[in-house]
């Protein structure tokens, strides 16, 4: 049995993320861990959502929506140490990784050895950062369509739009008006 290892923000899981999954990554493993990045960051313009959140959108939408149970969802927390960060994940994960699958520039230099199998994600759907800027855009309707059904659900009951309209606010107009 081949396990796979994707790893992500998930700043929000994205129709890109789900069209990476379902079409390249589990065609080539039998079982996929999803390990969610910063996980000990939340509540931050970049890092907006708890690992919580992402690992609900991340279940909800494969698991509930689409009906993909092979997977499991693993917090993989910042050392801020890149010599060291693929062994740190290798650690968070508890199982042998057969081949890491990655679209971001750091993870795949990372991982980069004759020992692991890595490849190399076709680009898919729009940024994170994109989502959550339209997102906190006050008056602004639109993002939705970007993520999966089952994450607009999480989105909602967490107030994201709000949520990112405040971390998005210039910090001295949050000082002036506390």
């Amino acid at each position: 049995m081949s396990i796979g290892l994707f790893i992500g923000r998930f700043q929000p899981f994205h129709n890109g993320h789900l069209e990476v999954i379902k079409d390249y990554i589990l065609p080539k493993c039998d079982k996929l861990i999803i390990g969610v990045g910063s996980s000990q960051y939340a509540y931050r313009k970049d890092n907006p959502f708890t690992y919580e959140e992402r690992k609900k959108m991340i279940t909800d939408c494969l698991a509930y929506e689409h009906h993909i149970h092979n997977f499991e969802v693993v917090s993989i927390p910042d050392i801020h140490d890149a010599t060291n960060w693929a062994k740190h994940v290798l650690n968070c994960v508890h199982e042998k990784i057969d081949v890491v699958f990655s679209g971001n520039d750091i993870t795949i230099t990372c991982f980069r050895s004759d020992i692991m199998r890595l490849h190399v994600t076709p680009e898919s759907g729009p940024h994170a950062s994109d989502i959550r800027k339209i997102l906190s855009e006050k008056g602004n309707l639109g993002g939705m369509d970007m993520v999966p059904l089952a994450v607009q659900d999480v989105l909602i009951t967490c107030k994201a739009r709000e949520r990112l309209y405040y971390l998005n606010l210039p910090e001295k107009f949050i000082e002036k008006n506390l």
